[in-house]
């Protein structure tokens, strides 16, 4: 009964104890909630509900009922009907807990001119609101100050937390090296001061801001990423002594920027009297301020690139600069921001003349900017076209969107775009492109087939081997271009001095409204026209394609609705994909071909629907006896009295024998007299798989040979019953392997003696007619391992299955006894016979090894009736079986379907044997055993003997 009083006064107690858990209580016209209220803990806590005050300070705790309650937080809340909706201050600057979260979610409705943060809290969280388009700030909080003393932020997520409603933010109090959020469009802040700690600008960390007009840059900054500026309303960028990483584009939004000074200490920056940043070594021109008033740089002397996105107005989306190999924006990177055009229009700078020295215009580097003109050449002060530059590399995306009119590219350049371009692939069927399951399908099958490695990784000779061996496969390049991808105001390109450049990224001329022609005939050593390359140029009107091209990949013309001439010097007709043309009127499009292969083209898939005429050249076809083992290069149409250069490349497995007309030369140089054809032939490489075993007296080998590339072998290390297998000398287990050929090898099986112990079993492999077949995988095993056994058909045979109905082959089966395996065959024009009747194991052993030997073991079918002995060693006689009761020394078995084991019991015929030998002549009592009739008998003997008159069984 003390008990249940206890148990109830204490109940009673904690309800009265928390009972003012959820209570709202006021202080100084604010709103609390009760949180926690429990006296045995020293639990009094309250988090703030509701302001009801323009002026609020919030103490470290709320005195009520006795007790100080401590502030721990605030209360999402909605302003109630008719309560204040304005708050000229809301200070946390007294509040000393450590908060969870200090959060402030607001609406439109509720405004607070400035907040003062709390000293300590894990995370902040606040609504952000954005009106776009506003021409006044929104409404919440504007001004946001750090308590002085304030702890670290931590645990954050980055987060844009603000929006246009955030007018000020001073965070100098805090130790923080990162911030867990960013102040991304912001438009209407104007002063932010950071924490002297600070580290890294995230990526976009101001990006959007155009009102701010003071930002304290912290003294420890190191890194700045990508659109971590806006467009500032002061024009200078002081880039402190421990800054070490600039992220191309950091300040590319920037269109205010005037000039940038680094310090003199830092070791990673230089820049000059002008306030244009470089490099350490000042080779790379790293950014040029766009606000700058002139409307001609030129690049000084000891620069050699012009670096990534150095003259750019904005940066492409989905980029990942700690990669420069990326190709993530193929697609969707270079989607031009609509914003940016009003002032790329009215922006300065309009010219860039390049000297000698420099070799290469790198990623993105005059992206969106305004220059109309490029120059180069020696002297600066009469500036020559862009052709008397030494550029040799302009790298993906280098021009893309920018107002270039027109351009003269110089004798010097290898590669427009970057040749590290991604490899596409996919089926198609009936012309139609399959992006999806197909395209998985063959990529898993490709990484399965040549042990993890991409179709990407692959080298180009197995991709065409694959392409040839599956006609559904097409592939083709993308990413890489973008060079001049979107230059609307471009006209003009003049290749007439590009001899040298073998490589034009996809997409390099893509959405070029205003080019009218484009003649690439110069560029001898260009053979390919890559993917979207001319896409949705809609004033082209002539394209002239390179002597040499022998591909031209999908959507390279796609709607290019005005083209109305195209000359084409490839003799033979390129395969193309459906969509090369899709959107061109090839009826009103005239074709120009080489006169000799006009009727190659009226045959031809697409091609034929051109109006097809000579083009006067004439066309060297060189073609390949057998594409799936090798390919040749060289077609072109030239003028009488040119040459050029012809190549046969045989694939993996295969060997260049001769030219059409007998020559052997390769490569080939032709003089243009004719039209002619060649053809590369090609034939096989003999492989040598030299399989044998590490000694002959152990095992043997079978399998090896001469083969062809990509033959598939079966190799079988065959073992005998004294020996086993330890493994292949390039590490495979099994004994029985595939192998696919690729080149000459050796493979050693490895084999060691062997001898069966009460944990080793014997695996006995045979064929039911040798005449038919042959099995392998025979051999000692230890117990529980698994054997690999297979049976190998003759020629005009088939394997059809094993004894006990088993039809794998190979065979894997985990070892628990000895075990025979029956291999069976069938003609392989039998196709009635299919089915293996199951046949199942019957053991016949004799009770005791030592007194006789039984026969019958097998695999029988079910129902079969099998005759069983038993042999008694000399002395015994058979007792009896277990299966019937005799003492027969044969029976008879029906077997069932099921395993069956048949036991014989032997004895003694008499247990009174003499104990001397039954000739006491015998001279040689030590070493001569005799049996129960005084017989000598050797080491063959089964039974009792006698030897030194005593009896021992044998």
């Amino acid at each position: 009964m003390k008990r249940i009083l206890f148990i109830v006064a204490i109940a009673i107690a904690a309800g009265f104890i928390n009972s003012a858990v959820g209570q709202i209580i006021w202080y100084n016209n604010v709103q609390y909630r009760i949180t926690a209220d429990n006296s045995p803990y020293g639990y009094y806590r309250v988090v703030v509900h509701h302001y009801d005050t323009t002026d609020v300070v919030i103490p470290d705790s709320v005195p009520y009922n006795g007790h100080k309650y401590q502030v721990v937080g605030v209360q999402k809340f909605t302003p109630n009907t008719g309560s204040l909706r304005h708050y000229r201050k809301v200070d946390y600057s007294q509040s000393l807990y450590s908060y969870g979260e200090c959060g402030f979610v607001t609406t439109d409705s509720i405004e607070v001119d400035t907040l003062i943060l709390p000293p300590n809290f894990a995370s902040l969280n606040f609504s952000r609101i954005q009106n776009s388009g506003s021409t006044i700030p929104s409404k919440g909080v504007h001004r946001i100050f750090c308590s002085p003393g304030g702890q670290l932020l931590t645990n954050h997520q980055k987060h844009n937390l603000f929006g246009q409603e955030l007018l000020e933010i001073d965070l100098s109090p805090y130790t923080d090296t990162l911030l867990p959020f960013w102040f991304s469009g912001c438009s209407f802040l104007q002063k932010a001061i950071l924490p002297s700690t600070l580290k890294v600008f995230e990526e976009k960390m101001f990006d959007g801001d155009s009102s701010l007009m003071e930002l304290t840059i912290p003294e420890n900054l190191e890194v700045i990423k990508q659109n971590a500026f806006g467009n500032f309303r002061f024009d200078n960028l002081n880039i402190g002594s421990k800054v070490r990483k600039l992220q191309p584009g950091f300040c590319a939004r920037w269109y205010n920027l005037r000039r940038i000074d680094v310090s003199p200490e830092n070791r990673f920056f230089k820049s000059d009297e002008d306030g244009v940043l470089f490099s350490a070594q000042e080779r790379t021109i790293m950014r040029y301020p766009m606000g700058k008033e002139e409307k001609t740089y030129v690049v000084p002397f000891h620069v050699d690139t012009i670096g990534m996105q150095a003259f750019a107005l904005q940066t492409p989306r989905d980029n990942n600069y700690d990669d420069r190999d990326t190709f993530s924006d193929a697609f969707w990177g270079y989607v031009l921001d609509e914003y940016n055009i009003p002032y790329q229009n009215e922006a300065p700078l309009q010219e860039v003349v390049i000297h000698p020295n420099v070799q290469v215009i790198d990623k993105d580097a005059f992206m969106a900017s305004s220059i109309r003109t490029l120059s180069g050449g020696e002297d600066s002060k009469e500036h020559q076209d862009f052709s008397f530059s030494n550029v040799r590399h302009i790298e993906t995306g280098a021009f893309v969107g920018s107002m270039l009119c027109s351009v003269v590219l110089p004798a010097s350049l290898l590669t427009i775009g970057s040749n590290k371009s991604v490899l596409y692939g996919f089926w198609h069927k009936d012309d139609l492109p399959y992006y999806m399951n197909q395209a998985y399908g063959f990529y898993y099958y490709i990484f399965h087939k040549y042990g993890g490695r991409s179709w990407t990784d692959l080298p180009w000779q197995i991709r065409w081997y694959e392409e040839q061996k599956n006609p559904g496969l097409h592939t083709y390049m993308v990413g890489g271009g973008h060079v001049f991808q979107s230059c609307k105001h471009l006209k003009s390109v003049d290749f007439s001095k590009c001899r040298r450049l073998t490589y034009l990224g996809g997409y390099t001329f893509a959405d070029c409204s205003a080019l009218q022609s484009i003649d690439l005939s110069p560029c001898d050593s260009l053979r390919a026209i890559h993917d979207r390359m001319f896409s949705r140029d809609s004033a082209l009107t002539y394209v002239h394609l390179p002597y040499r091209v022998d591909t031209i990949d999908p959507w390279a013309f796609y709607d290019c609705v005005s083209l109305t001439h195209i000359v084409c010097p490839a003799p033979i007709p390129i395969p193309l994909h459906w969509s090369v043309f899709d959107g061109v009127n090839r009826q009103n499009c005239t074709l120009a071909v080489p006169d000799a292969f006009i009727p190659l083209y009226q045959a031809a898939p697409i091609w034929q629907d051109f109006n097809i005429v000579g083009n006067g050249l004439k066309g060297i076809a060189v073609m390949s006896s057998d594409r799936s083992m090798g390919v040749a290069r060289g077609s072109a149409g030239l003028h009488i009295g040119d040459s050029t250069v012809i190549s046969a490349t045989p694939l993996f497995g295969y060997e260049f024998v001769s030219w059409s007309d007998g020559s052997t030369d390769n490569p080939r140089v032709i003089h243009v007299s004719k039209d002619s054809t060649l053809i590369a032939n090609f034939q096989y490489i003999e492989y040598h798989i030299d399989a044998r075993p590490n000694d002959t007296t152990l095992g043997t080998v079978t399998g090896g040979g001469y083969y062809h590339f990509h033959d598939t072998v079966i190799l079988a290390a065959n073992i005998p019953g004294y020996s086993r297998f330890t493994g292949w000398s390039d590490g495979f287990r099994y004994p029985i392997r595939d192998l696919v050929v690729t080149q000459d090898c050796t493979l050693i099986a490895n084999f060691e003696h062997y001898h069966v112990g009460p944990n080793t079993v014997r695996v006995t492999v045979q064929s039911e007619d040798p005449a038919k077949g042959y099995a392998i995988g025979g051999g000692t095993y230890d117990l529980g391992d698994t054997a690999s056994v297979a049976g190998i058909a003759n020629a005009g045979y088939v394997f059809k299955g094993w004894d006990d109905g088993n039809i794998n082959n190979p065979r894997h089966v985990p070892l628990t006894q000895d075990t025979l395996f029956v291999a069976l065959f069938r003609l392989e024009t039998d196709t009635t016979d299919t089915m293996v009747t199951p046949r199942y194991p019957l053991k016949a052993i004799p009770y005791d090894s030592t007194m006789g030997t039984v026969s019958g073991s097998g695999r029988y079918e079910e129902g079969t009736v099998v005759e069983i002995t038993a042999t008694p060693f000399d002395g015994y006689r058979i007792k009896g079986w277990n299966v019937e009761v005799t003492v027969s020394p044969t029976i008879t078995f029906t077997m069932s379907d099921r395993p069956a084991t048949v036991i014989a019991y032997f004895e003694p015929v008499d247990d009174a044997l003499p104990a001397t030998p039954a000739d006491p002549a015998d001279t040689d009592p030590d070493h001569t055993p005799y049996n129960i009739l005084g017989q000598p008998v050797d080491e063959t003997y089964h039974g009792i003997v006698i030897q030194n008159g005593q009896k021992r069984v044998q």
